[in-house]
Protein backbone atom coordinates (compact mmCIF):
# COMPACT_ATOMS: atom_id res chain seq x y z
CA UNK A 1 0.00 0.00 0.00
CA UNK A 2 1.32 3.44 -0.94
CA UNK A 3 2.16 5.80 1.90
CA UNK A 4 -0.61 8.22 0.87
CA UNK A 5 -3.21 5.42 0.87
CA UNK A 6 -2.04 4.20 4.28
CA UNK A 7 -2.34 7.68 5.79
CA UNK A 8 -5.81 8.13 4.31
CA UNK A 9 -6.88 4.68 5.55
CA UNK A 10 -5.73 5.49 9.10
CA UNK A 11 -7.72 8.74 9.12
CA UNK A 12 -10.71 6.95 7.59
CA UNK A 13 -10.64 4.39 10.42
CA UNK A 14 -10.52 7.16 13.02
CA UNK A 15 -13.58 8.81 11.47
CA UNK A 16 -15.56 5.58 11.30
CA UNK A 17 -14.71 4.73 14.91
CA UNK A 18 -15.76 8.18 16.10
CA UNK A 19 -12.28 9.17 17.21
CA UNK A 20 -12.48 12.00 14.68
CA UNK A 21 -16.01 13.35 15.08
CA UNK A 22 -18.01 15.18 12.44
CA UNK A 23 -17.31 18.90 12.55
CA UNK A 24 -13.91 18.40 14.16
CA UNK A 25 -10.81 20.04 12.77
CA UNK A 26 -7.99 17.82 11.54
CA UNK A 27 -4.42 18.58 12.57
CA UNK A 28 -2.69 20.99 10.21
CA UNK A 29 -0.83 19.53 7.26
CA UNK A 30 2.56 20.36 8.79
CA UNK A 31 1.62 18.97 12.22
CA UNK A 32 0.35 15.72 10.75
CA UNK A 33 3.30 15.43 8.37
CA UNK A 34 5.76 15.84 11.26
CA UNK A 35 3.84 13.28 13.35
CA UNK A 36 4.02 10.62 10.64
CA UNK A 37 7.48 11.66 9.39
CA UNK A 38 6.31 12.36 5.83
CA UNK A 39 6.53 15.41 3.61
CA UNK A 40 3.75 18.03 3.71
CA UNK A 41 3.06 17.21 0.04
CA UNK A 42 2.33 13.58 0.95
CA UNK A 43 0.02 14.69 3.74
CA UNK A 44 -1.83 17.07 1.40
CA UNK A 45 -2.38 14.17 -1.03
CA UNK A 46 -3.88 12.05 1.77
CA UNK A 47 -6.19 14.90 2.81
CA UNK A 48 -7.20 15.54 -0.80
CA UNK A 49 -8.01 11.84 -1.23
CA UNK A 50 -10.40 12.01 1.75
CA UNK A 51 -11.80 15.28 0.41
CA UNK A 52 -12.62 13.60 -2.91
CA UNK A 53 -14.42 10.85 -0.99
CA UNK A 54 -16.60 13.46 0.69
CA UNK A 55 -15.23 12.69 4.17
CA UNK A 56 -13.56 16.04 4.86
CA UNK A 57 -13.71 19.58 3.53
CA UNK A 58 -11.15 22.37 3.27
CA UNK A 59 -12.08 25.77 4.67
CA UNK A 60 -10.14 28.84 3.61
CA UNK A 61 -7.52 29.86 6.18
CA UNK A 62 -9.00 27.37 8.66
CA UNK A 63 -7.79 23.94 7.59
CA UNK A 64 -9.55 20.62 7.02
CA UNK A 65 -12.71 19.55 8.86
CA UNK A 66 -14.52 16.21 9.17
CA UNK A 67 -17.89 16.02 7.37
CA UNK A 68 -20.92 14.05 8.63
CA UNK A 69 -21.23 10.54 7.14
CA UNK A 70 -23.04 10.49 3.82
CA UNK A 71 -26.35 8.67 3.67
CA UNK A 72 -26.40 5.63 1.40
CA UNK A 73 -29.23 5.20 -1.09
CA UNK A 74 -31.04 1.88 -1.38
CA UNK A 75 -31.82 0.32 -4.74
CA UNK A 76 -35.33 1.00 -6.05
CA UNK A 77 -37.91 -1.65 -5.21
CA UNK A 78 -40.33 -0.82 -7.99
CA UNK A 79 -40.27 0.22 -11.61
CA UNK A 80 -40.46 3.70 -13.03
CA UNK A 81 -42.73 5.44 -15.49
CA UNK A 82 -40.93 7.02 -18.41
CA UNK A 83 -42.09 9.90 -20.57
CA UNK A 84 -42.96 8.37 -23.97
CA UNK A 85 -40.88 9.52 -26.91
CA UNK A 86 -42.36 10.48 -30.26
CA UNK A 87 -39.92 8.10 -31.93
CA UNK A 88 -37.86 5.05 -31.00
CA UNK A 89 -34.98 6.04 -33.30
CA UNK A 90 -31.77 6.33 -31.19
CA UNK A 91 -31.05 9.91 -32.27
CA UNK A 92 -34.63 10.99 -31.46
CA UNK A 93 -34.48 9.33 -28.04
CA UNK A 94 -31.20 11.12 -27.30
CA UNK A 95 -32.74 14.43 -28.37
CA UNK A 96 -35.80 13.90 -26.14
CA UNK A 97 -33.67 12.97 -23.16
CA UNK A 98 -31.45 16.05 -23.49
CA UNK A 99 -34.50 18.28 -24.03
CA UNK A 100 -35.99 16.92 -20.78
CA UNK A 101 -33.04 18.54 -18.99
CA UNK A 102 -34.69 21.92 -19.65
CA UNK A 103 -37.78 20.91 -17.64
CA UNK A 104 -37.47 22.15 -14.05
CA UNK A 105 -39.73 19.32 -12.89
CA UNK A 106 -37.19 16.72 -14.03
CA UNK A 107 -33.76 16.09 -12.53
CA UNK A 108 -31.67 15.00 -15.54
CA UNK A 109 -29.70 12.07 -14.11
CA UNK A 110 -29.04 10.64 -17.57
CA UNK A 111 -28.23 13.93 -19.27
CA UNK A 112 -25.22 14.74 -17.06
CA UNK A 113 -26.42 18.33 -16.61
CA UNK A 114 -25.65 19.67 -13.10
CA UNK A 115 -27.93 22.17 -11.44
CA UNK A 116 -26.62 25.78 -11.68
CA UNK A 117 -26.67 25.94 -7.86
CA UNK A 118 -23.93 23.28 -7.78
CA UNK A 119 -21.42 25.74 -9.24
CA UNK A 120 -19.64 28.47 -7.24
CA UNK A 121 -21.23 31.06 -9.55
CA UNK A 122 -20.26 34.14 -7.54
CA UNK A 123 -16.61 33.11 -7.36
CA UNK A 124 -16.57 32.22 -11.06
CA UNK A 125 -18.07 35.60 -11.93
CA UNK A 126 -15.37 37.43 -9.97
CA UNK A 127 -12.61 35.37 -11.58
CA UNK A 128 -13.98 35.87 -15.09
CA UNK A 129 -14.28 39.61 -14.52
CA UNK A 130 -10.69 39.77 -13.27
CA UNK A 131 -9.33 37.75 -16.20
CA UNK A 132 -11.19 39.82 -18.82
CA UNK A 133 -10.08 43.04 -17.15
CA UNK A 134 -6.45 41.93 -17.46
CA UNK A 135 -6.84 40.58 -21.01
CA UNK A 136 -10.05 41.85 -22.73
CA UNK A 137 -9.11 40.20 -26.03
CA UNK A 138 -9.79 36.77 -24.52
CA UNK A 139 -13.54 37.21 -24.94
CA UNK A 140 -13.20 36.89 -28.71
CA UNK A 141 -10.10 34.69 -28.93
CA UNK A 142 -10.02 31.11 -30.22
CA UNK A 143 -7.77 28.47 -28.69
CA UNK A 144 -7.15 25.70 -31.17
CA UNK A 145 -5.82 22.24 -30.34
CA UNK A 146 -4.20 21.36 -28.03
CA UNK A 147 -5.75 24.30 -26.13
CA UNK A 148 -4.65 27.35 -24.18
CA UNK A 149 -1.04 27.06 -23.07
CA UNK A 150 -1.75 29.06 -19.90
CA UNK A 151 -4.60 26.69 -19.01
CA UNK A 152 -2.43 23.63 -19.67
CA UNK A 153 0.31 25.05 -17.42
CA UNK A 154 -2.30 25.53 -14.67
CA UNK A 155 -3.59 21.98 -15.13
CA UNK A 156 -0.04 20.61 -14.99
CA UNK A 157 0.58 22.40 -11.67
CA UNK A 158 -2.72 21.06 -10.32
CA UNK A 159 -1.76 17.48 -11.23
CA UNK A 160 1.70 17.98 -9.70
CA UNK A 161 -0.03 18.70 -6.37
CA UNK A 162 -1.92 15.40 -6.76
CA UNK A 163 1.32 13.51 -7.35
CA UNK A 164 0.88 13.15 -11.13
CA UNK A 165 3.93 14.45 -12.98
CA UNK A 166 2.83 15.69 -16.39
CA UNK A 167 4.16 18.36 -18.73
CA UNK A 168 1.85 21.01 -20.29
CA UNK A 169 2.81 19.71 -23.75
CA UNK A 170 1.28 16.32 -22.86
CA UNK A 171 -2.13 17.85 -22.03
CA UNK A 172 -4.93 18.33 -24.56
CA UNK A 173 -7.99 20.32 -23.53
CA UNK A 174 -11.36 19.57 -25.12
CA UNK A 175 -14.78 21.19 -25.28
CA UNK A 176 -16.27 18.34 -23.24
CA UNK A 177 -16.09 14.68 -22.24
CA UNK A 178 -17.56 13.42 -25.54
CA UNK A 179 -14.78 15.05 -27.56
CA UNK A 180 -12.21 13.60 -25.15
CA UNK A 181 -13.68 10.08 -25.48
CA UNK A 182 -13.67 10.43 -29.27
CA UNK A 183 -10.00 11.43 -29.31
CA UNK A 184 -9.12 8.53 -27.01
CA UNK A 185 -10.97 6.00 -29.17
CA UNK A 186 -9.35 7.34 -32.33
CA UNK A 187 -5.93 6.89 -30.72
CA UNK A 188 -6.38 3.20 -29.84
CA UNK A 189 -8.99 1.72 -32.20
CA UNK A 190 -8.94 1.31 -35.97
CA UNK A 191 -11.99 2.21 -38.11
CA UNK A 192 -14.63 -0.52 -38.03
CA UNK A 193 -13.27 -1.98 -34.78
CA UNK A 194 -15.49 -3.40 -32.03
CA UNK A 195 -15.85 -1.15 -28.98
CA UNK A 196 -17.26 -2.38 -25.67
CA UNK A 197 -19.79 0.06 -24.18
CA UNK A 198 -21.45 -0.24 -20.78
CA UNK A 199 -25.22 -0.45 -20.77
CA UNK A 200 -26.94 1.52 -19.46
CA UNK A 201 -24.67 4.51 -19.94
CA UNK A 202 -24.85 8.10 -21.08
CA UNK A 203 -26.64 7.84 -24.46
CA UNK A 204 -24.21 10.27 -26.04
CA UNK A 205 -21.55 7.55 -25.79
CA UNK A 206 -23.57 5.24 -28.06
CA UNK A 207 -24.21 8.13 -30.46
CA UNK A 208 -20.48 8.94 -30.59
CA UNK A 209 -19.29 5.36 -31.10
CA UNK A 210 -21.80 4.82 -33.92
CA UNK A 211 -20.90 8.15 -35.55
CA UNK A 212 -17.21 7.18 -35.59
CA UNK A 213 -18.05 4.02 -37.50
CA UNK A 214 -17.27 1.48 -34.77
CA UNK A 215 -19.19 -1.67 -33.96
CA UNK A 216 -20.79 -1.65 -30.50
CA UNK A 217 -20.63 -4.55 -28.07
CA UNK A 218 -22.97 -3.83 -25.15
CA UNK A 219 -21.64 -4.82 -21.72
CA UNK A 220 -24.45 -4.93 -19.11
CA UNK A 221 -23.39 -3.47 -15.77
CA UNK A 222 -24.45 -4.43 -12.26
CA UNK A 223 -26.45 -1.85 -10.29
CA UNK A 224 -24.01 -1.95 -7.36
CA UNK A 225 -20.70 -3.21 -8.80
CA UNK A 226 -20.73 -1.61 -12.23
CA UNK A 227 -18.81 -3.43 -14.96
CA UNK A 228 -17.72 -6.76 -13.46
CA UNK A 229 -14.67 -8.80 -14.54
CA UNK A 230 -17.01 -11.69 -15.40
CA UNK A 231 -19.05 -9.64 -17.85
CA UNK A 232 -15.91 -8.13 -19.38
CA UNK A 233 -14.40 -11.60 -19.85
CA UNK A 234 -17.60 -12.82 -21.54
CA UNK A 235 -17.57 -9.75 -23.80
CA UNK A 236 -13.98 -10.39 -24.83
CA UNK A 237 -14.86 -13.98 -25.73
CA UNK A 238 -17.91 -12.87 -27.74
CA UNK A 239 -15.83 -10.34 -29.66
CA UNK A 240 -13.43 -13.14 -30.71
CA UNK A 241 -10.33 -11.03 -30.50
CA UNK A 242 -11.83 -7.99 -32.25
CA UNK A 243 -12.49 -5.90 -29.12
CA UNK A 244 -10.07 -2.97 -29.33
CA UNK A 245 -11.38 -0.67 -26.57
CA UNK A 246 -13.89 -0.42 -23.73
CA UNK A 247 -15.64 2.79 -22.69
CA UNK A 248 -16.32 2.51 -18.96
CA UNK A 249 -17.02 4.79 -16.01
CA UNK A 250 -15.58 2.86 -13.04
CA UNK A 251 -16.39 5.41 -10.34
CA UNK A 252 -19.57 7.46 -10.91
CA UNK A 253 -21.67 5.52 -13.38
CA UNK A 254 -24.17 7.56 -15.37
CA UNK A 255 -27.14 7.05 -15.03
CA UNK A 256 -26.83 4.46 -12.24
Amino acid sequence: MKRVDALAAALRDQMESGLLAAGGRLPSVREHAALHKVSPTTMVEAYELLKQEGRIEARARSGYFVLPPQATLSLPERGFSFIPSASLAPDDLLHDMLAAGNDDRIFPFGAAVPRPSFYPTQKLRRLMTQVLRDDPALIGAYRFMPGSLALRHTLARHYQQLGVKVQPAAIVTTTGAIEAVGLALGAVAAPGATIGVETPTYPGIFHLVRALGYRILELPIDATRGLTPEVLETGIQRARGKLQAVVTTPNFSNPL
